[in-house]
């Protein structure tokens, strides 16, 4: 299933998301986002660094042309900063960082996991690298490592709420472990603000676990902190198509449309293609202008709301295909991929 509004972000380097990031990573008006860390651009000091102060000045100049390019996305060049950064001051921690998260990038996931293990050894404190290799552990499948470097960072800070939502979205989507998933996310609640993201999240893992009522519960709550969020209203509306309240489910997409032109900045921002997918799904907007959307991202959630739908119209092969279509993106840094998946899986075990 799990960015991002949570620890730094590499999704603003590597592309611009839109939904509950598992894994925190995204930023924008699209709720379902999944978490995952991201390069770091503060030019930290440096313990036991024995360089003349000509050569830390000429690794922070590196360091700082590195940050540059990561952020017009020339990782190459970057990773070529990064390396110069470290030839000057074998200490700068946060270079092995960064370096760790341009590997991430040009998918040499080990390379990235050796520099961020570095950098812990340098610094056993920086929470910052042990997301990233958290992150990266996810990429080699590797959870059980994962979620330790999660939970090290809790130990750091007992009350890291980034900590206990990647926890939660690592137990919900890598491991399946659906308790423990709702427990973090609580966790992640009780030691935070309300937001209408955690709200879903938890909501989501209720409903994933078959406890509907809970479920519709916190989607409610998620509303009432953020009645713009056209993602909770879908959210709700898939949970009450589960639970066979057909006419609520319908009701619960017209009051997300129903908020969406009450406020008329949305309009301009991409809720105007989820407007269009809540449209589709009450049968009021064609299905095929949806396959015109360019965005990766919408495209990823549109094909599994339509798997959805199809799912609750009893069409199990067009369903299959729809969430097919969400995973064949790729973009697993949104929460509708990774509940793409898990709904599919459930269907080829009904099978």
């Amino acid at each position: 299933m799990k960015k991002p509004d949570v620890i730094p972000l590499i999704t603003k380097i590597l592309i611009s998301l839109g939904s509950i990031l598992l894994f925190i990573f995204l930023r924008g008006p699209a709720l379902a986002k999944i978490t995952t860390p991201g390069l770091d651009n503060k030019l930290l000091k440096q313990k036991n660094a024995h360089p003349s102060p000509s050569r830390l000045d000429q690794a922070r100049e590196h360091f700082k042309k590195g940050v540059q390019y990561s952020q017009t996305q020339r990782v190459d060049l970057a990773i070529q900063e990064y390396r110069k950064t470290l030839e000057f001051d074998p200490n700068f921690v946060m270079a092995h960082v960064n370096l760790g998260m341009s590997y991430l990038q040009q998918q040499e996931v080990e390379a990235a996991i050796q520099e961020l293990k570095k950098a812990i050894q340098k610094d056993p404190k920086l929470k910052l690298a042990r997301f990233d290799l958290w992150w990266a552990y996810r990429q080699q499948r590797k959870y059980d490592e994962g979620i330790a470097e999660l939970k090290a960072v809790i130990a750091l800070d007992p009350n890291d709420v980034n900590a206990y939502l990647n926890l939660g979205d690592s137990y919900l989507a890598d491991k399946k472990m659906l308790p423990e998933a709702i427990q973090a996310y609580l966790e992640a609640l009780a030691r935070g603000r309300q937001t209408a993201l955690i709200h879903q999240k938890i909501g989501k893992a209720y409903e994933l676990n078959g406890q509907a009522d809970k479920a519709i519960e916190q989607f409610q709550r998620a509303i009432s902190v953020d009645k713009n969020n056209l993602y909770t209203y879908l959210f709700l509306y898939v949970c009450l198509e589960k639970s066979k309240k057909k006419l609520e489910a319908a009701e619960a997409l017209r009051n997300g449309l129903s908020a969406f032109r009450k406020e008329p900045r949305l309009a301009d921002s991409s809720y105007q293609d989820i407007a269009h997918i809540m449209e589709c799904l009450l049968g009021t907007y064609p299905e095929k202008d949806l396959m015109s959307i360019k965005n990766p991202i919408i495209t990823c959630q549109l094909h599994y709301y339509l798997g959805m739908y199809y799912l609750f119209q009893n069409k199990q092969k067009e369903a299959a295909q729809h969430l097919q279509q969400a995973i064949d993106t790729k973009i697993n840094t949104i929460s509708e991929y990774e509940y793409a998946k898990i709904e599919l899986e459930r269907i080829k075990e009904q099978k």
